[in-house]
């Protein structure tokens, strides 16, 4: 039991810390609807074994303001359609960056949707949203947790909760929002960043985007 504690937490600490990395200022290399015909990574297990492989975009269909996001497993998500999207490498299925608001503008807030299979430990979605809010106290510092609540995601119980601190190689505040629900041992997780002048101002969107997830 207690090696497969120390497991679990050693996967959500390394699932929750991928997400850190999508907030850095960047540039995506790909548009809001891109087809390419390479190999892409594949969904991680936790026993490093590929067993589905990551999405190839088979469609974007323009659904008002939002473009949907579909992998070749059946997992989409909604997006705005003037965001830019990216596929990411495991445990990331898919990022999403707004678009600059100026030009002196130096910083995309993101959207990551993370996907991690546990079913060689087992986990639960309390056992998830306790090594959550562990990690984050541990690697993150000057960490205020400002809101938590239960919610649904696809229909299955989830849990969300917004925070602010420095992340690991950062220097600054930032505003982060993450949402995730356990299905069948698999974690399901989306994460906003955003610059704390912007956060509130993207927050609508990335909750709109949250309602789409169909896996």
């Amino acid at each position: 039991m207690k090696k497969q504690f120390i497991t679990l937490g050693t996967l959500s600490i390394a699932l929750i810390l991928a997400g850190f990395g999508c907030s850095k200022a960047t540039t995506p290399i790909s548009s809001t609807a891109t087809n390419n015909n390479t190999q892409p990574d594949a969904v991680a297990n936790s026993n490093n074994k590929v067993e589905q492989p990551l999405p190839l975009i088979t469609d974007n269909t323009t659904k008002g303001s939002f473009l949907t996001y579909t992998n070749d497993t059946g997992i989409s998500i909604g997006y705005p359609s003037d965001w830019s999207q990216q596929e990411g490498k495991k445990p990331i299925l898919v990022q999403f960056f707004s678009p600059l608001q100026s030009t002196t503008d130096k910083f995309q807030e993101s959207v990551s949707l993370m996907v991690q299979d546990f079913s060689t430990v087992t986990i639960t979605l309390e056992q998830f949203d306790k090594q959550t809010t562990s990690a984050l106290a541990q690697y993150m510092t000057d960490l205020k947790i400002t809101k938590q609540e239960n919610i649904e995601i696809n229909g299955k119980p989830g849990k969300m909760l917004t925070y602010t601190g420095t992340m690991p190689g950062q220097n600054a505040l930032s505003s982060t929002f993450q949402a995730y629900t356990v299905s069948n041992n698999i974690v399901y997780l989306i994460t906003y960043t955003g610059k704390q002048d912007d956060f509130e101002k993207f927050l609508p969107t990335v909750q709109k985007m949250l309602k789409t997830i169909v896996f």
